[in-house]
């Protein structure tokens, strides 16, 4: 397979049925997509939570920690009262290897274009956690080694929440578990505009798949009033893959930056009355213009 692939979120069931696994999940596991990228940058908007010069780069492990699934009921034994559900957590040498060089070398990728060195930060639970999390932080910093012009540390995830929600333009490179992955990415992206401003894009040697990482905002559907902007910028992020030297994202994000600063198309979750058409239909205006100007590439 050598392929890239924009789709469309599936809604979950609720309650899911057994065994049920999201479509999503089913394709990072089944392609090996091992890396979730999820940029989040500082964008032009005055809303409560939006916060200046933010400009990190989430990477989560993509194909274990407790989104394997496996997860069963135990039979009453003695002294056992009600039911009881284990699910089991797996991390691997194998799988955090990948994703400890994956993350680095987006430092080092990064570096060059922030002008600065890498930074790196492991979020963790290895203090709890001892073998799961304990295995994740020790193969991450044997990794680091190997890097030696990036900066590397290491947080506990319940302090990084704190300290990223204080301080957000202090962090470069986050990589974390699957799990916490997911945490982190969805509670920092309302200093940036919220859930309808990021996007992720799903990765591997052969295949990458774009999202927004919100999901199917279900409680939106048929209103006609979602951002449309995550959505839109996984779709420049699997084209620039297509081919990287038309430089898609680089130009759609300052369509994003133009439509933003002007105000006048804005959806009601980043403070207009606009709806998701007409905010789209700004968007590729204003990235139309841009991309037929003459020499852009």
């Amino acid at each position: 397979i050598n392929a890239e692939y924009m789709g469309g979120a599936a809604a979950t069931p609720t309650p899911p049925p057994y065994g049920y696994v999201p479509p999503i999940v089913f394709f990072r596991q089944h392609f090996d997509l091992y890396a979730n990228t999820r940029p989040v940058r500082s964008v032009p908007l005055d809303l409560v939570c939006t916060r200046p010069n933010v400009d990190m780069l989430v990477v989560r492990e993509n194909t274990e920690c407790l989104y394997g699934g496996k997860e069963q009921y135990i039979t009453e034994q003695d002294g056992m009262v009600g039911k009881v559900a284990i699910g089991e957590r797996v991390i691997t040498e194998k799988a955090t290897l990948r994703i400890a060089h994956f993350a680095f070398k987006m430092a080092l990728l990064r570096s060059k274009r922030r002008g600065r060195p890498g930074h790196v930060t492991i979020v963790h639970k290895a203090n709890v956690l001892g073998f799961t999390d304990g295995l994740f932080l020790e193969t991450c910093l044997k990794v680091a080694q190997d890097y030696p012009s990036v900066m590397v540390d290491n947080s506990l995830l319940d302090s990084f929440m704190y300290k990223v929600n204080q301080h957000p333009a202090e962090y470069d490179v986050v990589v974390a578990p699957n799990t916490w992955g997911n945490i982190i990415s969805n509670a920092v992206a309302p200093l940036v505009g919220g859930l309808g401003m990021v996007h992720g894009l799903n990765d591997s040697e052969t295949m990458i798949i774009g999202e927004p990482i919100h999901g199917t905002p279900a409680h939106l559907q048929g209103t006609g009033t979602a951002n449309p902007i995550a959505t839109m910028r996984a779709a420049a992020g699997v084209a620039d893959h297509l081919d990287p030297k038309y430089n898609i994202h680089t130009h759609f994000e300052k369509a994003v930056h133009e439509v933003l600063l002007d105000k006048a198309h804005l959806t009601h979750d980043i403070g207009g009355s606009s709806s998701s058409e007409q905010l789209a239909a700004e968007l590729m205006t204003h990235f139309k213009n841009i991309i037929c100007t003459p020499k852009r590439f």
